[in-house]
């Protein structure tokens, strides 16, 4: 499970605040997976693929699996799957008995192991939600709310609005939101963005703000604020080489920039940390 895991996040070590909710084992991120799975799994996992296609081999059977789908692989049995070339995946692994998992989520019952992935705009939202949250695991209700949100990413696949088939100027939208989010500390031009993927710059924009409630600019500074709020918790980096190392070349337009988003200065949340 851990192969071409761009992002691998263990979460059964830290202690939970409350009851009620199946625990993750770990969550991960995988942008381009591009090697087969054939195992037989310790863990019960949910590999929710977005983009890409393959198959899977299971009980002498082959399965298309075409994006965007949901792939179960039960604790004992075995898999053999992947990517034609490449997909991309978020997967959830739960520790806990294989029976009650599939119970609490009325799966007992289910033909097969793969399903159309509803719910797929909410389903990113709570990822990203996810994202944010499984960079400061420790922090005090932080594990109980990624349980929570992998349920509800869970119910989503399952129950939610059907997915619509995305166009090609859609995908191509994803794939430079995506870019945003991988390289957000560099220095990112809009227009070149745009011509990368095939857009003049108001085109770009139209389609984005079709696609997402953000700006590429609020994404942008949003991914640069979050980390920098990590490094002031888990480092003694000073303010100015925090801005530098998350992507600002000035510290005075970071502070404003922080202290917009987090109403207060980055001095000042460090001294109450």
């Amino acid at each position: 499970m851990e192969n071409n895991v761009r992002r691998h996040h263990l979460l059964h070590q830290y202690p939970r605040l409350t009851k009620g909710v199946p625990n993750l084992y770990a969550i991960g991120w995988i942008s381009h997976k591009t090697e087969w799975i054939k195992t037989i799994f310790d863990t019960t996992n949910f590999s929710f693929i977005f983009r890409g296609k393959g198959i899977s081999n299971f009980n002498n059977s082959q399965f298309d699996l075409t994006p965007p789908i949901v792939l179960l692989e039960k604790e004992g049995e075995k898999y053999h799957y992947g990517p034609h070339a490449m997909w991309e995946e978020i997967y959830l692994m739960y520790k806990a008995p294989v029976e009650g998992l599939l119970d609490r989520w009325n799966l007992s019952q289910a033909q097969g192991h793969t399903w159309p992935m509803g719910g797929l705009s909410k389903i990113k939202n709570y990822t990203r939600m996810m994202e944010s949250l499984v960079q400061m695991p420790g922090l005090p209700g932080a594990v109980d709310k990624l349980d929570r949100l992998a349920e509800m990413v869970i119910l989503e696949s399952l129950w939610g609005e059907p997915a619509q088939t995305m166009t090609q100027e859609e995908m191509r939208i994803h794939e430079a939101e995506r870019f945003i989010r991988e390289n957000y500390t560099k220095a990112i031009n809009l227009e070149e963005l745009a011509a990368k993927n095939g857009f003049s710059l108001p085109t770009f924009r139209r389609y984005w703000n079709r696609q997402f409630k953000y700006t590429p600019m609020n994404l942008l500074n949003t991914l640069r604020l979050e980390r920098a709020h990590q490094l002031l918790l888990e480092t003694k980096n000073d303010i100015s080489s925090i801005a530098y190392e998350i992507g600002y070349n000035d510290p005075m337009y970071f502070s404003k920039k922080f202290r917009a988003h987090y109403h207060t200065s980055p001095s000042k949340f460090r001294e109450a940390t």
